[in-house]
Order: structure tokens, then sequence, then C-alpha cells
């Protein structure tokens, strides 16, 4: 888990080092059940429910959906910063548990930028079960 927490900190310097000296992606797709938050939708033995901020994640039952601490710093970056205003945010993941999956993002809050949830950062969402194919091709911003 720990490499996870340095690889989004190499990420965000990443992006502010791409914000100064290039061009930004017109899309940045996430994974959800391992990338941003754990544990996993399929682990979870109750539904998600809503925040709580005593156990700073989303509930289910009595297990507890926690962003990573680098995930959640990028996702706030990408929401409070205005060079990536024009960037379209988007999440691919399959799972077992879809709604599950729905609910956090739904939960998760933003705060100090002008989206409420996660949910409403996120544009193009591709939550189902099986395998994630063609995300490019059926959310490609050409194609609508």
């Amino acid at each position: 888990m720990r490499w996870r927490s340095r690889s989004f900190a190499v990420a965000l310097s990443l992006i502010t080092w791409h914000c100064t000296w290039a061009m930004l992606p017109s899309l940045i797709v996430f994974d959800l059940d391992a990338c941003l938050w754990s544990p996993e939708m399929y682990e979870l033995s109750s539904p998600p429910s809503s925040y709580c901020s005593k156990r700073r994640g989303v509930a289910a039952g009595a297990q507890t959906v926690r962003l990573f601490p680098g995930a959640e710093a990028v996702l706030r970056r990408l929401a409070t910063d205005t060079a990536f205003e024009k960037v379209q945010i988007a999440v691919a993941s399959s799972t077992t548990e879809p709604a599950f999956a729905k609910k956090c993002l739904e939960s998760f809050p933003l705060s100090g930028s002008k989206f409420v949830t996660i949910d409403e950062l996120v544009r193009f969402k591709q939550i189902y079960p099986g395998r994630c194919l063609d995300f490019k091709r059926r959310y490609n911003p050409q194609n609508r």
C-alpha cells in the first residue's frame, strides 16, 4: 500500500511540472478499487451508506471505505486548481458491486472545491460487472 501513496505523490509532482511546462491531457481516467480506495467493493459485507467524518471514510456496516491519501490529494488538486478546469475526469472500474462503487463516489466529499463530492468531479463513469474494455473508444469526446 505504501507504494501507492508514493505513486500518487510522484503523479502530483508530475502534474505540477506538467502544468508549468507542457499541455494538459484532455481526459484523466482513474480506476477505483485498490487505486483510489480500499477495501475493494467485493470485500464489503454491507453496502456503503454515507460518509462518516469520525471514520474519515464511507461507512459500510462495520467496515470503512477510505481514499488513499495520495489519491485524495490528486483529486483535490484536480478539483481546485484552475489549470485543470478543462481536463475531464473519468472512472473506469469493474466490480461485483457497481452500486456500492457509485454510492462511494456520491459520498466522498471534496471540501474546498466547487464540487461537493467526487461524483460531481467525475464526468464519465464506466462502472459495471465485468472487464473495463474500450473505455477510450466509448468516452472519447470526439465520439459525442
